[in-house]
């Protein structure tokens, strides 16, 4: 019994050294994500609150979303002050809002900030519109009018069809007609009639093929819907356009290029976390 003393009080030194380093360290960093806040030490906060805070912490801390308030709040204020021709649309939540370029009549909302991540980025959609755009701002439209151009040659076929058809009818009735009238000698008689029965047959054709067509013809009422839907497409792919191109002006204006903006976004986010590095690593 003596002999195990002295191991269980050595085990218990153990255990009061470990948890004493262990709150040492949680008030260590609770100190130092103090002087963080008060400071307004942002990349220290991010570093300190992504990384090793104890999550009770992180939890009580942000209880009402005061660090994400603050957050929010600089990394806007350093947004603005880097980009001061940027205007704040709206507020998405605690930690994400919406901004667009200058102050001009569509109220169209183009990138995004997130003091979450953080993180600054083109919307996905609007992105795709200026890659497009970029690319050939006709070829939206150049889609539009070839759909519409095929429901006008559909139609122009279907008028040339109708035509060929008449024309094929009567002349496959003048045929018949010929061939009845050649069939009323005895001689032949039943080849001639075999060769009628194959012609009218063809005719028959003929007239079933021609009455879908002009019935076709005769009510285009999908037809005039389609392009009715196209050209309500076409005025709304338009007017977007319109404002891709006055959303180009300006990125030209204020970054130079398209290319040119999303570097400088980006060099926006590396200046704003420089002191803290990659927070993705301290998780």
């Amino acid at each position: 019994m003596t002999s195990e003393h002295p191991k269980s009080q050595s085990g218990f030194h153990e255990i009061k050294d470990t948890a004493s380093f262990q709150v040492g360290s949680m008030l260590k960093e609770l100190q130092e994500f103090e002087q963080a806040i008060q400071t307004e030490n942002i990349p220290a906060i991010y570093r300190i609150y992504k990384g090793r805070l104890h999550n009770e912490i992180k939890a009580t801390a942000n209880q009402h979303h005061e660090i994400d308030e603050l957050l929010m709040q600089k990394m806007h204020d350093q947004f603005i002050a880097t980009f001061p021709f940027m205007n704040k649309l709206a507020r998405l939540d605690a930690t994400s809002q919406h901004y667009k370029i200058d102050r001009y009549y569509h109220e169209r909302a183009t990138i995004v900030l997130d003091a979450a991540t953080p993180s600054v980025f083109i919307l996905p959609a609007v992105e795709d519109e200026w890659l497009t755009y970029k690319q050939n701002q006709q070829a939206p439209l150049d889609t539009i009018e070839k759909q519409m151009d095929a429901l006008d040659a559909r139609s122009i076929t279907l008028k040339e069809e109708a035509a060929e058809l008449i024309q094929e009818k009567e002349t496959m009735l003048e045929a018949i007609q010929k061939k009845k009238d050649d069939s009323k000698g005895f001689f032949g008689r039943e080849k001639h009639t075999e060769e009628l029965e194959r012609m009218e047959a063809y005719l028959n054709t003929i007239t079933t093929k021609l009455a879908e067509v002009e019935a076709l013809l005769a009510d285009q009422t999908a037809l005039i819907q389609e392009k009715e839907a196209l050209m309500r497409t076409y005025e709304q792919l338009r007017l977007n356009q319109a404002i891709i191109t006055k959303e180009f002006r300006l990125i030209t204006t204020y970054f130079g290029s398209f290319d040119q903006m999303v570097e400088q976004l980006e060099a926006f986010l590396i200046d704003y976390l420089r002191e803290g590095g990659d927070i993705s690593e301290q998780e």
